[in-house]
């Protein structure tokens, strides 16, 4: 009896199992083939969208399709997830294989703190069995940037040294944390032919540019503007550059005028002579200058760069004209020179 009683039980056991699989199948096709789950779909045609750099402020425009591809007409309607973003239309109903093209407008910040926006657009359908889409858009804000230095003055005692001279500044952002930048987004413009671009590249997020100066170059002056433009937002940074070679002597006076002691003769005069190259060794000073009378009878170092030069002149060397005289300094292989004036006569009453 015990044997036949637990037959039964498996049996029954085994009816039962077979009963619910076939509810759990027939459950689940039925899902599937419901109208609310077969054909309705809501879609856009763009999920993400990049708008790209703008100005502070500026407003950026972007358009994407809402497209119902199921078989039931649908009610949507958009929201935002910022106040900035303008819509058209916000809402809408599309029958089945419709599509509506939605236009919008995203403002860039004003603040330069806060350069990246993103915006989510989500497309509600008011048919609660329809599960909602959504739409990323973001756009860039270029923070201001700026050059380091913001000016090149530079003064050269060689013409050598300025043709092998290379000058650098760099470009960055105003807040690193936000914007970092890149050389293929800027255009280097120069005045004129004499500069030429010979580096550039990044580190950091700030952009290190180089330039030369035309070897050819023969001017005593160049002054120039480097124009560094940002490709996508036209923001533009100007450069002056001023550069100016200067001879590396100065002497001073320049003009000496003779004055005669109360015996008649010509007193002795001093100058200076000056050395710009601050590395350079001023040397000895001669004179290159061959006149009766005229010769250097002491000179004393004031520094470096620097001598005071004491002269004699007799009242044989003294003129009606002026008289230019020349020094050659051996320490930096370079002339300057003065121009003496004599003592004029006292015209008698």
């Amino acid at each position: 009896m015990k044997v036949v009683y637990d037959v039964r039980v498996f049996r029954l056991f085994q009816m039962s199992l077979a009963v619910a699989l076939v509810l759990l199948v027939w459950i689940a096709f039925s899902a599937l083939e419901s109208p609310q789950n077969r054909d309705s779909c809501l879609r856009v045609s763009q999920q993400f969208i990049d708008l790209g750099v703008g100005q502070p402020g500026q407003l950026m425009r972007g358009e994407f399709e809402v497209i119902n591809t199921g078989s039931e007409k649908i009610h949507f309607e958009i929201s935002t997830s910022c106040g900035c973003t303008s819509l058209s239309p916000r809402k809408g109903d599309l029958n089945t294989k419709e599509k509506e093209l939605v236009r919008f407008s995203v403002r860039l910040p004003t603040d330069q703190h806060n350069s990246k926006k993103t915006v989510r657009l989500t497309i509600y359908p008011k048919n609660t069995h329809i599960a909602p889409v959504v739409c990323v858009v973001t756009a860039e804000c270029l923070c201001p940037i700026t050059a380091t230095p913001s000016r090149i003055d530079r003064i050269f005692c060689s013409k050598s040294e300025l043709n092998h001279c290379r000058f650098k500044f760099r470009i960055s952002p105003t807040n690193l944390e936000e914007m970092t930048l890149k050389f293929d987004q800027f255009r280097v413009d120069f005045d004129h032919n004499l500069f030429q671009l010979n580096e550039s590249s990044v580190a950091e997020g700030v952009v290190h540019l180089g330039f030369i100066v035309n070897a050819s170059s023969s001017r005593d002056r160049l002054n120039s503007i480097v124009r560094v433009t940002h490709i996508n937002s036209s923001q533009e940074i100007t450069l002056p550059v001023n550069l100016m070679y200067e001879h590396p002597l100065v002497l001073f006076p320049g003009v000496v005028k003779l004055q005669k002691s109360p015996s008649g003769n010509i007193e002795d005069f001093r100058v200076i002579i000056v050395n710009r190259i601050p590395e350079q060794e001023l040397g000895e000073v001669s004179l290159r200058t061959t006149i009766e009378g005229l010769r250097i009878l002491k000179q004393t170092d004031l520094g470096l760069n620097k001598k005071l030069i004491q002269l004699e002149v007799s009242a044989l060397a003294a003129r009606s004209d002026t008289i230019p005289i020349e020094f050659y300094c051996c320490g930096i292989d370079s002339i300057v020179s003065c121009t003496l004036v004599p003592p004029q006569p006292k015209l008698g009453l």
